[in-house]
C-alpha cells in the first residue's frame, strides 16, 4: 500500500513538473491559402526564426487543408516565413505572448510564368 501511494505521489509530482514546464508557452495556428483563388496550400512550410539571430527555432508543414499548428512556442519575437512550391515566399514578423494562441491566415502569391 505504501509503495502504491509513493508511486502515485511520484507520478503527481512529475505531471505537475511537466505542466509547469509547458505553461507560459504560446501556440501558433493558422491556414495557408492561394492568394489568387483562396484554395488551401498543402505541403507548405511554416518556419519561425529568431529575429536577432536568424536561427530556425520551429518549423512545420501544412496539411492538405492548408492548416498548421506550432505548439509550446517560447514567448518572444520571431520572423515567420511561409514557403510552398509554385508560390512566392511570405515573411512577416510576429510576437508570441505567454499562454496565448496566435491565429494566422496567410496567403501566398502564385509564381508568375
Amino acid at each position: 500500500m505504501v509503495s502504491r501511494i509513493a508511486t502515485l505521489l511520484g507520478a503527481a509530482v512529475l505531471l505537475t513538473a511537466v505542466v509547469f514546464a509547458q505553461s507560459g508557452r504560446g501556440i501558433i495556428q493558422g491556414t495557408l491559402t492561394d492568394a489568387g483563388d483562396g484554395e488551401p496550400v498543402g505541403s507548405g512550410f511554416i518556419i519561425l526564426e529568431e529575429t536577432d539571430h536568424y536561427v530556425v527555432e520551429y518549423s512545420t508543414m501544412t496539411s492538405s487543408d492548408g492548416s498548421f499548428e506550432l505548439v509550446r512556442v517560447q514567448p518572444k519575437s520571431y520572423r515567420l516565413t511561409a514557403v510552398a512550391n509554385g508560390y512566392d515566399s511570405l515573411q512577416t514578423d510576429i510576437k508570441v505572448s505567454e499562454g496565448d494562441t496566435l491565429q494566422l491566415n496567410l496567403s501566398l502569391q502564385p509564381v508568375e510564368d
